[in-house]
């Protein structure tokens, strides 16, 4: 055990076909780290990570990801071997990519045709079949990662540690890979789309911990934390004010700074408290008219952008107060106003989530 760092370490289980909690290749308990400046970027955080299970480590820039990730790698915390994807060095600068691959398997004592075998197969599951004699230093970036990630999957490391996700298609591979081998992958990125797609579970890093952790879809819809509202996508989030507690249909009733009221799901907000009403562009209603004729519930706006987006519309608008909203509609829909035009709005309170200010909530503890 480690006890400064607060990482237990258990016996190795079986392996299984499906990944399971209760077979973690990692398991983290408050780990606490203070960068060379002496700031702590890591104040307590926790993560487990099953046999199988790929985790997405979502953070803004300077959340401490990179640094989590050369924990794992450079200090053992894991339960089997973990490696950092990074792309094979070699000290003969003369050998291709197939060559720098093979070394490592040779110097293990892996006979030269078996390496040679499991070397062609890992480039081709990377896309890099055709580049066997090319020098990585000819590689384009997109290339490099695809020979780092070629270089960990033939490590035999248990757990993979992904500082960043090229692109689509390689994540497709390591995924047809991971399925194959049975590794784990923890995988850190910036932006939620398409990185989260690709995972099982998103853990939120802000703040030196884990703030939130759980399906993507699940994050997206119900964030505990306005961090994690932004973090996994474009969304608005309202200032203003809870007023009621949840009625008899589950919502809370909050007023907007304007003076609007806005309905909404809600667990961690006090009546009388700050607040911020959530909610995603493609759950925001749009049409033209006026609002007075809609009834209550609805709000004028004058729209202040509209861009064709492909599949949908994406419509910036203003209330009356000047607060900004964004809209998804789906493109070849109902007719929606164009730029200066007024609009109508409304927020479905099913889909509105009523969140704390960022760190009222932390004065409250469990209670809220």
């Amino acid at each position: 055990m480690r006890r400064d760092l607060g990482i237990r370490v258990d016996a190795p289980r079986p392996r299984r076909d499906a990944p399971c909690m209760n077979d973690p290749v990692l398991v983290i308990e408050s780990l606490r780290h203070a960068g060379a400046s002496g700031a702590t970027l890591l104040t307590g955080l926790d993560l487990s990570i099953a046999r199988g299970e790929w985790v997405t480590l979502l953070g803004a820039s300077g959340a401490g990801k990179t640094t989590l990730l050369r924990l794992i790698a450079e200090q053992g915390l894991a339960k089997v071997p973990a490696r950092l994807v990074t792309p094979p060095r070699s000290a003969l600068p003369w050998q291709g990519c197939a060559q720098r691959l093979a070394q490592p398997l040779r110097s293990a004592g892996l006979p030269r045709t078996e390496a040679e075998a499991r070397v062609k197969r890992a480039m081709a599951q990377v896309g890099l079949a055709d580049q066997a004699e090319t020098l990585p230093s000819a590689l384009s970036e997109g290339g490099v990662a695809r020979l780092a990630l070629a270089a960990a999957m033939l490590s035999g490391a248990g757990l993979l540690l992904l500082d960043g996700l090229a692109d689509a298609a390689l994540a497709a591979a390591l995924l047809e890979w991971r399925r194959e081998s049975g590794v784990a992958v923890l995988c850190a990125v910036r932006d939620s789309m398409p990185a989260a797609g690709f995972g099982d579970r998103v853990a939120v890093l802000a703040g030196g911990r884990i703030l939130q952790q759980g399906p993507a879809q699940a994050l997206f819809d119900a964030p505990d934390d306005a961090r994690v509202a932004r973090l996994m996508g474009p969304c608005a989030l309202l200032p203003g004010r809870l007023i009621a507690d949840e009625d008899e249909d589950g919502y809370a009733t909050m007023v907007l700074d304007g003076g609007a009221r806005l309905l909404g799901r809600t667990m961690a907000v006090r009546v009388g408290d700050p607040c911020l009403g959530y909610i995603r562009p493609g759950r925001v209603v749009v049409t033209g008219g006026v609002a007075e004729e809609f009834g209550e519930g609805f709000w004028a706006a004058r729209v202040l952008e509209r861009r064709a987006m492909g599949d949908h519309i994406s419509l910036r608008l203003a209330l009356a107060d000047g607060t900004e909203v964004l809209a998804n509609r789906p493109a070849g829909g109902a007719a929606l106003p164009g730029p200066g035009a007024p609009a109508v709005l409304r927020l479905p309170p099913q889909d509105v989530v009523i969140l704390p200010v960022p760190g009222l909530a932390a004065r409250y503890g469990s209670a809220t």
